[in-house]
């Protein structure tokens, strides 16, 4: 868990990141060995960044799915985006409806 402080002119304030879910560890694990087996062909001056369901624009994300942005160098009004969803495999789905249907069943 990071601790990330940042002096404000009245106070001090703290901001906890939380802790990133196993299956979503288990996804970008994945997504990176797939990355290497391609070669990871990224051009110089992408920026590539990975967000799942935590994240305030990516909450519609299933558990165990993540995002990858590249930010690519743009000529035209700054910068542009690329999204892609990546997922492990039909596993985390299989997953997030086991927990839908006991959830319901609580109900």
């Amino acid at each position: 868990m990071e601790v990330e402080s940042r002096e404000s002119s009245s106070r001090k304030r703290k901001w906890e990141r939380p802790l990133v879910p196993p299956l979503t560890l288990a996804t970008l694990q994945a997504v990176k060995e797939r990355a290497e087996k391609r070669g990871n062909r990224i051009s110089p001056g992408v920026i590539v960044k990975y967000f799942d369901n935590i994240n305030a624009p990516y909450d519609w994300l299933l558990p165990g799915w993540i995002a990858e942005e590249h930010f690519v160098s743009s000529n035209y009004k700054g910068r542009s985006r690329i999204y892609k969803v990546y997922q492990t495999n039909i596993v985390s789905f299989i997953l997030y409806t086991c927990m839908q249907i006991l959830r319901l069943q609580e109900l």
